[in-house]
């Protein structure tokens, strides 16, 4: 189970994967420019916004020199083969892309019924 865990990365970063909180808005944007990608508070809002029996979202923080930073985010339907958003800073590295893959299948996976003897 990688949510809410952490995860130390081969760089040795040390990575937290949990649910989005409202909390994290202005983080999500800040990442959101740090890649250079356009988004407006509509935006971020849609993005946030799961409901576990549809859609999941998680995101991938870790302490850094400038204090805790939002560094991955992932969402996607439950069921889909894949996050349909896949957000991650370089400065992690391409293992954190892996992690937040595995993070969002443990959530979006096929639904599960109770075995029946």
């Amino acid at each position: 189970m990688l949510l809410n865990h952490s995860t130390t990365l081969p760089g040795g970063l040390r990575v937290g994967v949990r649910l989005p909180r409202p909390s994290d808005r202005l983080a999500l944007r800040a990442l959101h420019g740090r890649l250079g990608l356009p988004v407006d508070d509509l935006e971020v809002t849609r993005l946030m916004r799961h409901d576990p029996r549809r859609r999941a979202a998680i995101v991938a923080t870790a302490w850094t020199a400038e204090g805790q930073l939002l560094l991955g985010f992932a969402a996607g339907d439950v069921g889909a083969g894949g996050p349909d958003v896949l957000l991650a800073d370089p400065l992690a590295g391409p293992e954190l892309d892996e992690l937040l893959r595995a993070a969002l299948a443990e959530r979006t996976g096929p639904a599960r019924r109770p075995h029946v003897a």
